[in-house]
C-alpha cells in the first residue's frame, strides 16, 4: 500500500508540472497580485516538560510558556506598528519580477497573452524554533500562476528563511536583531527594512523555482 501512494504521490507532481511546462510558452508576462493575510506574527520557542519528570516541572513549563505568549503578544505589537504591509507587497513583487527578468518563462508585464501570478502570504513573521535559539524572519507563500483563460496551471507552497539557505548578506543584515530583546530595541525602519529584505528575497526563491519547473 504504501509503494502505491508513493507513486501516486509522484505521478501528481510531475503532472503539476507538466501542465505547467504546457501553459508556460503561451503566456507572454503575468500580471501580479500580492495577498497579505494579515500583519506579521510571532512565534516563540516553547518549553516542554518531560512527562516523567513530575508534576513541579509540568507547572514550571507552563508558566514559561505563558510568559513566552505575553511576549509573543508584545513583539506582534512592535512588529505591526513598524512594518507597512504594502511595503512588504512591493518587495515580494520586485523580487519575483527580478527572478523572472524577461523569461522564460515569461515577465511581470503588459502583453497580449498575459496570465496572472498571485502570491498568498498565508504566514510571515519572526520565528524562534526554541528557548535560547536566535529567531528567523520567514515567509510562507502560495504562488499560483493563471493562464491568458483564467484557468489555474501552477500552484506552489514555498518558505523562505532567513535560517535556511538565506543569503549571507540578509542574514548578515538581520544578525542584530534576532532575538525578542534585540527586536524590542531596533527602530521601526529597521525591522522594515528587515521584512522587505527578506521578502524581496523570497520573490527571488520563488522565481528560481518557477523556472525550475517550468522546463
Amino acid at each position: 500500500m504504501g509503494r502505491w501512494w508513493l507513486v501516486l504521490a509522484a505521478v501528481a507532481i510531475t503532472g503539476c508540472h507538466a501542465k505547467f511546462k504546457k501553459a508556460a510558452p503561451n503566456i507572454d508576462s503575468v500580471g501580479m497580485q500580492v495577498f497579505v493575510n494579515g500583519p506579521p506574527q510571532v512565534m516563540l520557542g516553547k518549553a516542554q516538560a518531560d512527562p516523567d519528570s513530575g508534576f513541579l516541572a509540568g507547572l514550571v513549563a507552563a508558566g514559561v510558556n505563558i510568559a513566552q505568549g505575553v511576549k509573543e503578544a508584545e513583539l506582534r505589537q512592535v512588529i505591526a506598528d513598524a512594518v507597512d504591509i504594502q511595503k512588504v507587497n512591493e518587495a515580494l513583487t520586485v523580487g519575483v519580477t527580478d527572478g523572472l527578468g524577461a523569461g522564460p518563462p515569461f515577465a511581470v508585464g503588459e502583453s497580449d497573452r498575459r496570465g496572472l501570478l498571485q502570491f498568498e502570504v498565508v504566514w510571515y513573521g519572526m520565528y524562534v524554533p526554541q528557548i535560547g535559539a536566535p529567531g528567523e524572519y520567514s515567509y510562507d507563500i502560495v504562488a499560483s500562476v493563471y493562464d491568458v483563460q483564467g484557468k489555474r496551471v501552477y500552484r506552489k507552497r514555498t518558505n523562505c528563511s532567513t535560517g535556511v539557505g538565506a543569503p549571507p548578506a540578509i542574514s548578515e543584515a538581520l544578525w542584530t536583531i534576532n532575538n525578542a530583546k534585540q527586536l524590542k530595541e531596533t527602530p521601526p525602519a529597521d525591522i522594515q527594512r528587515a521584512f522587505t529584505e527578506v521578502g524581496s528575497w523570497c520573490g527571488l526563491e520563488i522565481a528560481r523555482k518557477m523556472r525550475k519547473h517550468a522546463g
